[in-house]
C-alpha cells in the first residue's frame, strides 16, 4: 500500500511505516470493538520505523496514522 503521506506494510509480526510526512508520526491501534490498544509516536528520525504486533493475539485490528496534516487508517488481520 502506498499513500502519500507514509506506506504502511504488514512484515509478519511488524507494521512497518516510511515516508513520514512530518517530524512525527502517531500511530493508534485499535480492536474490532473500536478500544484503543496501543498509542505509538514515531520520530522520522527513529530507525527502524517499525511496531511490533507480537503481542497482538489473532484477531481484526485497525490502525490509523497521522504525520503532519495527513492521515491514513486501514484494517489489520492478524492469524497466529
Amino acid at each position: 500500500m502506498c499513500f502519500k503521506l507514509l506506506n504502511c506494510l504488514l512484515l509478519s509480526k511488524l507494521l512497518k511505516l516510511s515516508k513520514l510526512e512530518s517530524e512525527t508520526c502517531e500511530v493508534s491501534i485499535y480492536d474490532i470493538n473500536g478500544r484503543l490498544m496501543s498509542l505509538f509516536t514515531i520520530k522520522e528520525n527513529q530507525v527502524p520505523k517499525t511496531i511490533s504486533l507480537e503481542a497482538y493475539s489473532s484477531g481484526i485490528y485497525f490502525y490509523k496514522a497521522i504525520s503532519g496534516d495527513k492521515s491514513v487508517q486501514n484494517k489489520l488481520v492478524i492469524i497466529k
